[in-house]
């Protein structure tokens, strides 16, 4: 799985230095199969990154990232789904 993550983060690195722009994590998130909403990418990466070239990240850095999205879509899904039956 994690090698399978990284082939699609390394899909994103435009500079071949093994890292991607801040702005792209959302896409890259997306591309790996969660859906996370922007702000909830914001709220995971601790930063909001609105200009291309403000920062680029590593896989290292990314994955934790990836890792808190993929649980709190566990969440939303199970608030969702109890919601629905009470």
């Amino acid at each position: 799985m994690i090698a399978e993550l990284k082939e699609i983060f390394l899909l994103y690195d435009e500079e071949l230095d093994g890292k991607i722009d801040g702005t792209q994590i959302g896409d890259v998130v997306r591309a790996a199969g969660l859906k996370p909403t922007n702000a909830m990418v914001t709220k995971a990466s601790g930063t909001e990154y609105k200009r291309k070239g403000e920062k680029r990240i590593t896989f290292e850095e990314w994955m934790p990232i990836y890792e808190q999205l993929s649980k709190e879509k566990v969440q939303f899904f199970h608030n969702t789904f109890c919601s629905l039956l009470f």
